[in-house]
């Protein structure tokens, strides 16, 4: 589809980006077609509450410790607090027999992560919101768009953003190549800023960190010896804004799945697009 430059999105947040990056159908059918997924009847809660409970549980207990070591009892405070947020799944033997040792399991991990780097904080910046707005080569104007989990300033003056992550992360390769650009986007966002509570400064690095899952809490840096991170947040950007030329040109299509072997994932327009169709290669039948 090729919809008139007027239809077109003049504001995406940084996962948006990320979703026009890999499946530009699935930014055309959500934001131009304005067409969204009903939830099913009658089923259970799945990974995206949990995901965003687990959100909230590591957001309030940061506000509630917002700055020096955290208390002796910080495992069995996270603890209460989990457990008032889960109190309507505990009905569900699932829940309890399967997803909530893995729940205690990921926060107890998230504890010791925090303790370990405690003593580097000096500030930490909670669910923030911001914006950066820039023309594209048409004389249109952009407005990219974040909510921040978690901003770190540290002792050094460092800034760290930091992602939580339910699911899985994206890896290194996938953000060197450009593939997962939330948190160098959201970097550009800080040090242009973008964000009110934060003064503008240079981000020296980020981190996904996983509440649920494998060992591990999740990427340490997004930066390498051949790549630091603020060399990866100069290129996103720059990328980002020709991407965005790009669709500026009402030649350019919304093209479904660009780049196969980055989507490991469902899509909620899939069906629309006929993905199983050409995906597989299927040259019979058809319409």
């Amino acid at each position: 589809p090729r919809p008139p430059l007027d239809l077109r999105p003049r504001s995406l947040s940084v996962t948006r980006i990320e979703k026009l990056r890999r499946d530009p159908y699935g930014v055309y059918a959500e934001r131009i077609l304005r067409l969204a997924p009903l939830g099913p009847l009658g089923v259970e809660p799945g990974a995206r509450e949990t995901g965003n409970l687990l959100h909230e549980i590591v957001a309030e207990f940061t506000l509630a410790h917002p700055a020096g070591p955290l208390p002796d009892n910080a495992p069995a405070r996270i603890h209460a607090l989990a457990r008032e947020k889960f109190r309507d799944r505990f009905d569900d033997p699932d829940f309890r027999l399967f997803l909530w040792p893995r729940i205690e399991a990921g926060l107890a991990r998230y504890i010791e992560w925090e303790r370990e780097r405690r003593p580097e904080i000096a500030s930490i910046f909670i669910e923030q919101n911001g914006k950066l707005e820039f023309p594209l080569i048409d004389g249109s104007g952009f407005r990219l768009s974040a909510i921040a989990d978690r901003i770190e300033g540290r002792v050094n003056g460092d800034l760290v953003a930091i992602d939580f992550k339910s699911g899985k992360a994206p890896t290194k390769k996938q953000v060197a190549a450009g593939f997962a650009p939330q948190l160098t986007l959201e970097a550009a966002i800080i040090e242009a800023g973008g964000f009110e509570a934060i003064e503008a400064d240079r981000v020296a690095d980020a981190e996904y960190v996983r509440l649920l899952g494998g060992s591990g809490s999740g990427l340490k840096s997004l930066g390498s010896n051949n790549k630091p991170f603020p060399q990866l947040v100069a290129e996103h950007i720059e990328e980002l804004r020709t991407l965005l030329d790009q669709f500026r040109d009402p030649q350019t299509p919304y093209v479904p799945r660009p780049y196969p072997q980055f989507i490991d994932e469902y899509s909620d327009y899939d069906h629309l697009a006929r993905v199983k169709e050409w995906l597989t290669g299927d040259e019979g039948g058809g319409e």
